[in-house]
């Protein structure tokens, strides 16, 4: 529910969200990227995930956090929403045994910037958003430009992407999510950068302008 207090000369309001009940009974749990990689007594939750599914975790990593992880984003794209998916933004759902189960949150969505070019070329309705009083400096219009000046986009990105996706993408999901889930398993055995690399790119190209592609892990 989207709260507006109607403040003079303000165009500030707030959401009220309800907790899930899984989450509230523990069945669930959301857990930081940040945290969910970091030393904790001896092990960490991403070893003890790896453990307690019979997988190693540089394998935990590759065929099921990072491909979540880039699918995610780009559902999110497909709606012109450009995410800040750094690794305390990004949540990874855990089941009661501390594994995860494939889905993926995001909090703090203050820091999501909306491509209103990428959602004109999406046919997604834009006009009135703009509208808002103060929709310039609401939605940072002049760095959304910049970043489309600036940011060049590789070969195999998906329909629904941009300069300013590819912008955040390489700062927040690559250089902070996956960065952090790449360090935690390079120093094991069978590590390989490249193979990293691979399954991104590969995950991207797989990404389709279909709304249901991943809406098991984007909620």
């Amino acid at each position: 529910m989207g709260v507006f207090d109607k403040t003079p000369n303000s165009p500030f309001g707030f959401l009220v969200r309800k907790i899930p009940e899984h989450i509230r009974n523990g069945t669930t749990t959301l857990v930081p990227v940040l945290s969910y990689v970091a030393k904790n007594q001896g092990a960490s939750l991403l070893e003890v995930d790896a453990k307690t599914q019979g997988i190693s975790a540089i394998e935990l990593v590759e065929r099921y956090l990072i491909p979540a992880l880039v699918k995610s984003y780009a559902f999110a794209a497909q709606y012109g929403v450009v995410l800040e998916a750094h690794q305390q933004n990004t949540l990874l759902e855990l089941d009661s045994k501390g594994s995860f189960t494939g889905r993926v949150f995001y909090r703090d969505l203050d820091g999501a910037r909306i491509d209103f070019n990428l959602r004109e070329k999406l046919n997604l309705p834009t006009k009135e958003l703009l509208k808002v009083q103060d929709s310039h400096w609401i939605f940072d219009l002049e760095n959304l430009q910049k970043m489309r000046e600036n940011t060049f986009v590789p070969r195999g990105r998906p329909v629904a992407w941009s300069p300013v996706l590819e912008t955040a993408f390489q700062r927040y999901m690559v250089g902070s999510s996956i960065y952090l889930l790449r360090k935690a398993v390079q120093d094991q055995k069978g590590y390989s950068p490249f193979r990293i690399e691979k399954i991104i790119y590969e995950e991207l190209q797989k990404s389709s302008p279909s709304v249901n592609s991943c809406q098991a892990v984007f909620r």
